[in-house]
């Protein structure tokens, strides 16, 4: 290991545009509540960029192509399920009037 890992954790350096770090200093005060650094008096952004990351990461692996033919036999059953139950639901609601408040 060097001076920029330890067993946990590895320290890079990113060059972020400006209109980007402005982004998510906005998005770490109003969404995460960012603690404002003593010295510098802006939020530390770095546990917002972390956030960031792994909601990204999230979001990829959940659209990613299902190539398991079992795991894509389960998600065809669960979005008929699904729609089984968005129909009863909207055959439920045609019997109700809508009145406009």
């Amino acid at each position: 290991m060097n001076s920029r890992q330890t067993d946990t954790v590895t320290r890079v350096d990113i060059r972020l545009p400006n209109h980007l770090y402005s982004q998510i200093q906005s998005i770490a005060i109003a969404h995460f509540n960012a603690k404002i650094h003593h010295r510098s008096n802006k939020p530390e952004v770095s546990p917002t960029i972390l956030e960031l990351i792994q909601i990204g990461i999230a979001h990829i692996e959940s659209n990613l192509p299902v190539t398991d033919k079992s795991e894509a036999d389960k998600l065809k059953k669960q979005i008929s399920d699904l729609d089984m139950r968005l129909k009863e639901v909207e055959s439920k609601l045609s019997g109700i009037n809508l009145i406009d408040i």
